[in-house]
C-alpha cells in the first residue's frame, strides 16, 4: 500500500527543477501585497467575507494595507479577525495565509501537487 508521504516525494522528485524555478522566483518576490496574500478564496475559504477589503471595511479601512492595520487598535483588530474568521489572532491568520501563498506558488504548475 503506498502512502501519502511516497506520493509527495515522488511528486516532488519528479518536478525538482519546477519547484526550484519556483522557490527561485518567490526568493526575487521581496514583498507582497496583503491583498494577493489574504486573496478571495482564502477569505472565502476562512472567513465571513467574501474578500479582505470587506473584513477591513469592518475595522473603518478602505485600503487594505499595513499601515491600514497599524492604523487600527490591536485589541479592536484581534476581536474583529476572532469573530469574523476560523483565527484566533491576527497573527495565525497571517500565518496561515502566508504558508497557503508560500504552498500555492512553490507547486504552481505541477499537477497532482497537494495544495
Amino acid at each position: 500500500m503506498e502512502h501519502k508521504t511516497d506520493n509527495l516525494r515522488d511528486l516532488i522528485y519528479g518536478n525538482i527543477d519546477a519547484i526550484m524555478a519556483n522557490a527561485q522566483r518567490l526568493k526575487k518576490q521581496e514583498t507582497v501585497d496583503l491583498a494577493e496574500l489574504l486573496n478571495d478564496d482564502f477569505m472565502q475559504d476562512n472567513s465571513n467575507y467574501q474578500s479582505v477589503t470587506d473584513l477591513f471595511s469592518v475595522a473603518g479601512q478602505n485600503d487594505v494595507s499595513q499601515e491600514s492595520i497599524a492604523s487600527i487598535d490591536d485589541d479592536l483588530w484581534e476581536k474583529i479577525v476572532a469573530s469574523n474568521t476560523v483565527f484566533s489572532s491576527w497573527d495565525e491568520m497571517f500565518n496561515a495565509a502566508s504558508n497557503q501563498f508560500i504552498r500555492q506558488n512553490l507547486f504552481k504548475g505541477i499537477a497532482g501537487a497537494f495544495l
